[in-house]
């Protein structure tokens, strides 16, 4: 994130409902841009990770792949 984006104490928070992230401030022409993914399995899997892969997915490639 750009170091001059105001970032909340305790600012992420993660409730089993929501998920809420407290930005103070963001600097004109700085562009701030956030992203989730959510990955679950129906049950619990012992053995495959793919729910752990789909999570690391890096920022700069989605916002590329978005462009």
């Amino acid at each position: 994130m750009h170091r001059d984006i105001g970032i909340e104490a305790n600012a992420i928070q993660y409730q089993c409902d929501a998920l809420t992230v407290g930005i103070a401030f963001v600097p004109k022409h700085v562009e701030l841009s956030l992203h989730f993914v959510v990955a679950w399995n129906p049950k619990p899997e012992r053995t495959h990770p793919s729910s752990w892969f789909a999570v690391d997915v890096d920022h700069q490639k989605l916002i590329d792949l978005l462009r």
